[in-house]
Parts: C-alpha cells; structure tokens; sequence
C-alpha cells in the first residue's frame, strides 16, 4: 500500500515539474514580451537622456530565463552627428545592462520623429495587450 502511494505521490510531482517546464517552454518559443514593468523603466531611462528628443517605441522579446532583447526606435536631437549618434547608441547599450540585469542585448534605430510609418506602428504596438 505504501508503495502505491509512493508512487502517486512522485508521479504527481512529476506532472507539476513538467506542467512548469512545458510554460515556460512554451513562452520561450513564441517570444513573449518582457514584463510592462520593464518596458516603462527602459522607456523613461532612455527618455531622461541628453541626446534624445523622443523614444518612439520601445519593444522586448525574452531571449532565455532571465534574459531580454531589447529594440528601441530613438529619435536624436537634431543637432547630433553620425559619429555622436553611434557613440549614444554604444553608450545606451551599456546604460541599460547596467540598470537591468535581465537586459542581454540592445538595438537602438534612429529614426525621425516625422517617420509616419514608424509611428503608426507604435501607435499599434501601444493599443497591443501584452500577454
């Protein structure tokens, strides 16, 4: 008797290690959104700096456990250089691993803020909920 319940009992452990792992699994695959937590926080940090005018969009895939990607579409102060710009965008790279430990890589797009296209994509991406 105590076998069999030995055995139900491990095996209903086993079915919640595989439940967890399949979830987790399966997030992975499809790319699911970083938390809107940290959206909002890349957001307002790449926002509070000097050579940003605006961050038109701001979008996240988990790459791994405890792992993001980030792709941020910027638009500079008009002022900027090619070089500067390069070097802002180098620099954001590293502002963000250092802020968010969960940040593994960083792509920043410069794009003008009268860029129809990239704005009505955002505007979609913003109306999205996130799952």
């Amino acid at each position: 008797m105590w076998d069999g319940i030995a055995a139900l009992c491990i095996g209903a452990l086993l079915m919640v290690v595989a439940y967890e792992l399949a979830r987790t699994n399966v997030s992975l695959l499809i790319g699911r959104q970083a938390s809107p937590w940290l959206v909002d926080q890349i957001r307002a940090l790449l926002s509070e700096q000097d050579e940003v005018l605006d961050v038109m969009d701001v979008r996240t895939m988990l790459i791994g456990t405890g792992r993001a990607l980030v792709c941020a579409r910027i638009d500079y102060i008009d002022e900027l250089t090619a070089s500067d710009v390069e070097q802002a965008c180098v620099r954001f790279h590293g502002l963000l691993q250092d802020h968010f430990e969960d940040v593994e890589d960083v792509y920043v797009e410069p794009v003008p803020r009268d860029d129809t296209g990239v704005r009505a994509q955002a505007d979609q991406t913003a109306r999205e909920p996130s799952g």
